[in-house]
Protein backbone atom coordinates (compact mmCIF):
# COMPACT_ATOMS: atom_id res chain seq x y z
CA UNK A 1 0.00 0.00 0.00
CA UNK A 2 1.03 3.31 -1.18
CA UNK A 3 0.26 6.15 1.72
CA UNK A 4 2.52 9.26 2.30
CA UNK A 5 5.04 8.27 4.49
CA UNK A 6 5.96 5.56 1.90
CA UNK A 7 9.46 6.21 0.41
CA UNK A 8 10.07 5.85 -3.71
CA UNK A 9 12.74 4.76 -5.86
CA UNK A 10 12.50 6.81 -8.99
CA UNK A 11 13.83 5.42 -11.99
CA UNK A 12 13.31 6.73 -15.96
CA UNK A 13 12.43 4.81 -19.10
CA UNK A 14 12.42 6.78 -22.42
CA UNK A 15 12.62 10.01 -20.18
CA UNK A 16 9.67 9.19 -18.06
CA UNK A 17 9.77 9.68 -14.43
CA UNK A 18 8.62 6.23 -12.60
CA UNK A 19 8.58 5.09 -9.18
CA UNK A 20 7.95 1.84 -7.27
CA UNK A 21 7.96 1.89 -3.20
CA UNK A 22 11.60 1.31 -1.86
CA UNK A 23 10.51 -1.51 0.06
CA UNK A 24 9.97 -4.13 -2.67
CA UNK A 25 13.88 -2.70 -3.81
CA UNK A 26 16.53 -5.15 -2.79
CA UNK A 27 19.57 -3.96 -4.98
CA UNK A 28 20.13 -1.75 -7.96
CA UNK A 29 22.97 -3.67 -10.46
CA UNK A 30 24.16 -2.88 -13.86
CA UNK A 31 22.46 -4.61 -16.56
CA UNK A 32 24.36 -8.20 -17.55
CA UNK A 33 23.45 -11.01 -19.88
CA UNK A 34 20.26 -12.37 -19.52
CA UNK A 35 19.83 -16.09 -20.41
CA UNK A 36 16.48 -16.36 -22.26
CA UNK A 37 13.84 -18.33 -21.19
CA UNK A 38 11.78 -20.26 -23.98
CA UNK A 39 8.36 -20.19 -23.60
CA UNK A 40 7.80 -17.86 -20.57
CA UNK A 41 5.50 -14.73 -21.08
CA UNK A 42 6.36 -12.12 -23.46
CA UNK A 43 7.48 -10.19 -21.03
CA UNK A 44 10.16 -11.79 -19.04
CA UNK A 45 13.59 -11.00 -21.37
CA UNK A 46 14.84 -14.35 -19.66
CA UNK A 47 16.66 -15.41 -16.87
CA UNK A 48 19.96 -14.20 -14.61
CA UNK A 49 21.60 -15.85 -11.56
CA UNK A 50 21.75 -13.63 -8.83
CA UNK A 51 23.94 -14.60 -5.58
CA UNK A 52 23.33 -18.47 -6.90
CA UNK A 53 19.65 -17.92 -7.31
CA UNK A 54 18.24 -18.05 -10.79
CA UNK A 55 15.65 -15.22 -10.91
CA UNK A 56 13.47 -14.03 -13.61
CA UNK A 57 14.21 -10.54 -15.34
CA UNK A 58 10.99 -8.89 -16.38
CA UNK A 59 10.96 -6.44 -19.15
CA UNK A 60 9.28 -3.36 -17.53
CA UNK A 61 9.54 -1.19 -20.76
CA UNK A 62 7.38 -3.43 -22.48
CA UNK A 63 5.46 -3.98 -19.77
CA UNK A 64 4.43 -0.65 -19.37
CA UNK A 65 3.93 -0.07 -22.95
CA UNK A 66 6.84 2.19 -24.03
CA UNK A 67 9.16 1.26 -27.47
CA UNK A 68 10.76 -2.05 -26.78
CA UNK A 69 15.01 -2.49 -27.25
CA UNK A 70 17.59 -4.56 -26.14
CA UNK A 71 19.14 -4.00 -22.74
CA UNK A 72 21.94 -1.47 -22.96
CA UNK A 73 25.06 -1.14 -21.07
CA UNK A 74 24.23 1.67 -19.19
CA UNK A 75 20.89 0.58 -18.30
CA UNK A 76 20.24 -0.78 -14.66
CA UNK A 77 18.27 -4.08 -13.73
CA UNK A 78 16.69 -3.58 -9.82
CA UNK A 79 16.17 -6.65 -7.65
CA UNK A 80 12.98 -6.58 -6.30
CA UNK A 81 11.41 -8.88 -3.97
CA UNK A 82 7.35 -9.00 -4.26
CA UNK A 83 4.92 -11.53 -2.39
CA UNK A 84 5.44 -14.10 -5.06
CA UNK A 85 8.89 -13.91 -6.36
CA UNK A 86 11.98 -12.39 -6.30
CA UNK A 87 12.85 -10.91 -9.60
CA UNK A 88 14.79 -7.93 -11.80
CA UNK A 89 13.28 -5.29 -13.34
CA UNK A 90 15.00 -3.50 -16.54
CA UNK A 91 15.06 0.47 -16.16
CA UNK A 92 17.29 2.85 -18.59
CA UNK A 93 18.47 4.57 -15.43
CA UNK A 94 17.95 5.20 -11.31
CA UNK A 95 17.18 8.67 -10.44
CA UNK A 96 16.85 8.96 -6.66
CA UNK A 97 14.74 7.80 -3.33
CA UNK A 98 12.30 10.45 -2.37
CA UNK A 99 9.05 10.64 -0.55
CA UNK A 100 5.73 10.38 -1.93
CA UNK A 101 3.98 14.03 -1.60
CA UNK A 102 0.84 13.86 0.08
CA UNK A 103 -2.45 14.04 -1.80
CA UNK A 104 -2.15 10.93 -4.05
CA UNK A 105 -3.97 11.30 -7.37
CA UNK A 106 -5.18 8.22 -8.80
CA UNK A 107 -3.98 7.66 -12.45
CA UNK A 108 -6.32 4.73 -14.40
CA UNK A 109 -5.82 5.22 -17.76
CA UNK A 110 -3.67 8.11 -17.91
CA UNK A 111 -0.87 6.54 -19.55
CA UNK A 112 -1.83 3.65 -21.97
CA UNK A 113 -0.09 0.52 -20.88
CA UNK A 114 -0.91 -3.08 -19.44
CA UNK A 115 -0.60 -1.96 -15.68
CA UNK A 116 -2.01 1.40 -14.53
CA UNK A 117 -0.42 3.43 -12.46
CA UNK A 118 -1.58 3.45 -8.83
CA UNK A 119 -1.14 7.41 -8.41
CA UNK A 120 1.33 10.33 -9.08
CA UNK A 121 3.49 12.55 -6.89
CA UNK A 122 5.13 15.16 -7.30
CA UNK A 123 9.21 15.88 -7.56
CA UNK A 124 11.66 18.91 -8.88
CA UNK A 125 11.91 17.56 -12.34
CA UNK A 126 8.04 16.85 -12.60
CA UNK A 127 5.46 14.22 -11.75
CA UNK A 128 6.29 10.67 -11.37
CA UNK A 129 4.16 7.75 -12.38
CA UNK A 130 4.33 5.19 -8.74
CA UNK A 131 3.63 1.89 -9.96
CA UNK A 132 3.26 -1.44 -7.53
CA UNK A 133 5.60 -3.98 -8.22
CA UNK A 134 2.85 -6.83 -7.31
CA UNK A 135 0.96 -5.93 -10.04
CA UNK A 136 3.83 -6.46 -12.58
CA UNK A 137 2.85 -9.93 -13.75
CA UNK A 138 -0.67 -11.07 -14.59
CA UNK A 139 -2.37 -14.11 -13.11
CA UNK A 140 -1.79 -16.53 -16.02
CA UNK A 141 1.96 -14.62 -17.14
CA UNK A 142 2.54 -15.67 -13.45
CA UNK A 143 1.66 -19.32 -13.66
CA UNK A 144 3.34 -20.12 -17.03
CA UNK A 145 6.56 -18.20 -15.23
CA UNK A 146 6.12 -20.76 -12.38
CA UNK A 147 5.42 -23.58 -14.91
CA UNK A 148 8.82 -22.78 -17.03
CA UNK A 149 10.76 -22.03 -13.84
CA UNK A 150 9.97 -25.41 -12.64
CA UNK A 151 10.84 -27.37 -15.97
CA UNK A 152 14.31 -25.25 -16.21
CA UNK A 153 15.20 -25.81 -12.98
CA UNK A 154 14.47 -29.47 -12.78
CA UNK A 155 16.78 -29.76 -16.57
CA UNK A 156 19.69 -27.55 -14.38
CA UNK A 157 19.12 -30.02 -11.61
CA UNK A 158 18.99 -32.82 -13.87
CA UNK A 159 22.11 -32.25 -15.58
CA UNK A 160 24.23 -30.34 -12.86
Amino acid sequence: MIDSTTQLVSFTIDNQLLAIPISYVERIVRAVAVTPLGKAPKTILGIIDYHGDIIPVLNLRKRLGFTDRPIGSSDRLMIIQTSKRKMAITVDAIQEVIRKNPGLVATSGVYPASVDAEGITRCNDGLILIYDPEKFLSVSEETALVNVLKRTTKKVKSNG
